[in-house]
């Protein structure tokens, strides 16, 4: 089916065939009348700020404001702030309180208050850290029905980026019901409150985990825990903060007339259980760097097998990579190689020749197994790395591969995705993700590998092109249009920022601008519960 040309409306461009079909699709259902009352609740991934940064920078939208984006298209739009670096756990609390209090911020409030969040009862004792705790509260684009209150009754939509998909979908279990042994306040009724949320939409979730965590984890000093901690006092020190980690709950803040050397002290040790786990008895990290791992995300795929029975999920994945030219050297290359073969040494294999040398460039470039860019790259690494090693150098310098990230990325996830785009998976972790090859994961979008976020079982994904259409017009659901992720397709001109519109300018940010409206057109015609 094509595209609909409409006023004001900005047409993907043909790279960008994930949301090419999330227009397609919001077309065959556009005479469906919209319910907008139902209100669309955005939550953040790894690393995403509340209040914005400098008073001007958004984490949805940069410099733009994609929420009032929405909310001037008749939407109305809930700002969920939860911890940055938090583990799911923590998110989950966090957005679960802040919806159920019903007690919003308004944009852009000058002195951002918050609420309590309760943690629950086994976390907090596991790993040290304090049960009840405040966080921002959520911000309110728009007005709710007097009375709202966020139940099976008064579903939301969710879109989520990055981390916030599968902060989501641990959310979604705990309301499946029966896990009070977890939490004794939020999740101990016995009936099942999934249709709290109606639909998800998830943008570059690692859903089966990202490499990015390796890359990074390779490149971090022998004393990693010392450099995190002071990051994370230098962040807490003073209020109001510039970037609120909103990690109190674990003691990370400053106690009065303390030094930075004292509370650096203090704080520690539990960074490091925080950081790495706590050792008696063994528990894994308890962080948002470890729950987009491999192995944290695969632990949430173990507590969360399956999709809540009525629940929509689409799924759009992002590759912001292209191939490195795997080419046979030229003589033109050799010819600026730093090394040349004598012409004695030619001369002792019968080759002669009118000059006195001979360079490099021209032997080799008809020399069968000349090495290829690809692997002459990787060798020089290799070279590089063990004489950076002889003189102390604590990291390792990524090594290349086949994906390279596109010249448009945003700069600082260029070294990211280039070391995602060379990564070899070890055993340990291919174990965890059976059926995905390294070559697979070296597609990434700057920060996630493409393939991750399709969604967490590809039993689980279809296209969305078999996405049953006609089943929402007779008013006869077909089973299928729930419990399955209906995956878009991948968009090959966004990076990770690109996705929530940060450093996202002129036709980029017009696209990103219109997938997220073209996205509250599709949620606002989905039958409720």
């Amino acid at each position: 089916m094509m595209t609909t040309p409409v006023p004001g409306r900005i047409l993907a461009s043909r790279e960008n065939q994930g949301l090419v079909n999330l227009q397609s699709l919001v077309d065959q259902i556009a005479n469906r009348t919209p319910d907008t009352s139902v209100p669309i609740v955005l939550v953040s991934g790894f690393s995403g700020w509340g209040e914005a940064l400098f008073g001007t920078f958004n984490y949805w939208g940069g410099f733009e404001d994609l929420p009032a984006v929405l909310h001037a298209a008749g939407y109305t739009v809930i700002v969920v702030h939860i911890g940055p670096l938090s583990s799911n756990w923590e998110r989950a609390c966090q957005v679960y309180g802040q919806l159920t209090s019903a007690n919003f911020d308004v944009p852009n409030a000058l002195a951002p208050t918050t609420i309590p969040i309760d943690y629950g009862t086994v976390y907090p004792a596991r790993y040290g850290y304090a049960r009840h705790s405040n966080c921002s509260k959520a911000v309110l684009y728009g007005n709710l029905p007097t009375g709202w209150k966020w139940g099976t009754k008064s579903p939301v939509h969710c879109i989520c980026h990055s981390q916030g998909g599968n902060t989501i979908r641990l959310l979604i279990e705990l309301l499946r019901g029966n896990y009070g042994n977890l939490h004794p306040t939020y999740f101990t009724a016995t009936d099942n409150r999934q249709n709290m949320v109606n639909s998800v939409v998830t943008l570059g979730t690692p859903h089966k985990g990202t490499t990015i965590t390796a890359v990074v984890q390779n490149l971090l000093p022998p004393d990693s825990l010392g450099l995190i901690t002071q990051l994370i006092v230098s962040v807490s020190f003073r209020r109001p903060r510039f970037y609120d980690l909103q990690l109190d709950n674990w003691g990370f803040y400053r106690l009065p007339n303390e030094s930075f050397r004292s509370m650096c002290a203090r704080i520690r040790p539990l960074v490091q259980v925080w950081w790495e786990g706590p050792q008696n008895p063994v528990f894994p990290p308890h962080n948002g760097f470890y729950d987009n791992s491999i192995p944290g995300v695969n632990a949430l795929n173990e507590f969360a097998p399956a999709p809540a029975p009525n629940t929509f999920y689409f799924t759009m994945s992002f590759d912001a990579t292209e191939d490195l030219p795997n080419v046979r050297l030229s003589s033109a290359d050799f010819a600026t190689f730093p090394v040349t073969f004598p012409l004695s040494l030619l001369n002792s294999h019968n080759i002669s020749g009118t000059v006195t040398s001979i360079g490099l460039n021209v032997f080799l470039s008809w020399v069968p197994g000349a090495p290829t860019l690809v692997n002459l790259a990787k060798w020089a690494v290799r070279v590089a790395n063990t004489h950076l090693g002889a003189l102390g150098y604590f990291n390792k310098i990524p090594q290349p591969g086949p994906k390279v990230p596109r010249a448009d990325m945003l700069p600082i996830m260029l070294p990211t995705a280039y070391g995602m785009g060379g990564y070899e998976l070890p055993a340990q972790f291919a174990q965890l993700i059976p059926g995905v090859s390294s070559a697979e994961l070296q597609s990434n979008d700057g920060i996630v590998n493409t393939v991750s976020m399709r969604g967490p079982n590809d039993a689980q994904v279809s296209n969305v092109a078999n996405f049953p259409v006609q089943s929402l017009e007779r008013h006869n659901l077909d089973t299928t249009a729930k419990a399955t992720y209906w995956h878009l397709g991948i968009n090959k001109t966004m990076d990770h920022g690109d996705e929530i519109g940060v450093f996202t300018v002129g036709e980029t940010y017009e696209e990103v601008k219109q997938m997220y409206l073209e996205f509250a057109k599709l949620l606002a015609r989905l039958p409720l519960p």
